[in-house]
């Protein structure tokens, strides 16, 4: 089995690309990470990243160029050339135990604990949004401190210092953060994981007590949007595959925002249906051939 190897802005999008390249889900691949570049003045990062089926005995190599640049051209590479690798991509903070180690440290009061706490019991079911559907009131002066006070210790324990950008939208009750600095790779983390944790928490330190409730969401890089695009073109790639075969195919585990974008993205598709099984942060959504 030749191996597959793809340059991409981010991790994340290699390995969403290879699912496409290889009409396969995550837990069907292996891979190694050849290198991590970065651009003038940190802009323009890109991975590369090896790619194979598992229980294949890989010995030759094509490479694949970024799929937003448009190119579809493939090179050949030698196996001794693709054999360099590094664990560049295992040093980010990813792993919500780390992450919230950092959050402990760098806040002592008790509504660090309440937070972990809170997190770790994610995988129970969660109740319906309750939101109100009247605009939001709330100051918003006290909304920006709020998320400022909870985030700016957060960022000093690992070494950053990223603008803040707030908004509020009042209507939809959003309160809208994006952050813009250095060592954003570490607030995304691993598919996003750590980025959705922090949402996570900071929705708790916002609205905890009694005051008006808003939903918080937390962007950097404009990676959701980039997510949202991937996953749509991986939604569309994977139902494709289903029809052709007429046999349903199971994603990678994803969390509620990624799910409700594949249920979202296949709904006019009367040929497949799609169905979100197992609990907590193993669930998983089920794309199922209908045969019309």
């Amino acid at each position: 089995m030749e191996k597959l190897t793809i340059k991409a802005k981010s991790l994340d999008e290699a390995i969403t690309q290879a699912m496409l390249d290889l009409n396969t889900t995550s837990d069907n691949l292996e891979y190694s990470v050849i290198k991590e570049e970065s651009g003038f003045l940190g802009l323009g990062k890109t991975v590369e990243v090896e790619f194979w089926l598992k229980g294949s005995s890989p010995k030759n190599t094509f490479e694949k160029t970024d799929a937003s640049s448009g190119s579809e051209i493939y090179e050949f590479k030698s196996e001794k050339a693709a054999s360099a690798s590094n664990n560049t991509a295992e040093k980010q903070l990813s792993s919500k135990e780390e992450f919230l180690a950092g959050l402990e440290k760098s806040l002592s009061d008790t509504s660090a604990v309440m937070a972990k706490d809170s997190y770790q019991r994610s995988s129970a079911p969660r109740k319906k949004d309750t939101m109100p559907k009247e605009p939001l009131k709330r100051d918003e002066a006290e909304i920006k401190e709020a998320v400022t006070n909870f985030l700016k210790p957060i960022f000093a324990s690992i070494g950053t210092d990223p603008e803040i950008q707030i908004t509020v939208d009042r209507p939809e009750r959003n309160i809208n953060v994006v952050l813009v600095g250095d060592k954003m790779g570490l607030v995304i983390g691993k598919r996003g994981q750590t980025l959705s944790s922090l949402q996570h928490l900071l929705n708790l330190a916002v609205n905890a007590g009694d005051v008006e409730k808003a939903r918080v969401i937390v962007d950097t890089e404009n990676y959701k949007e980039k997510r949202r695009e991937t996953l749509e073109r991986l939604a569309k790639s994977i139902a494709s595959k289903v029809r052709r075969n007429k046999t349903d195919v199971s994603l990678e585990p994803m969390n509620s925002y990624e799910r409700r974008i594949i249920h979202e993205t296949l709904a006019g598709d009367s040929s497949v249906e799609t169905l979100s099984c197992g609990s907590g942060q193993n669930r998983f959504v089920v794309i199922k051939y209908k045969g019309r």
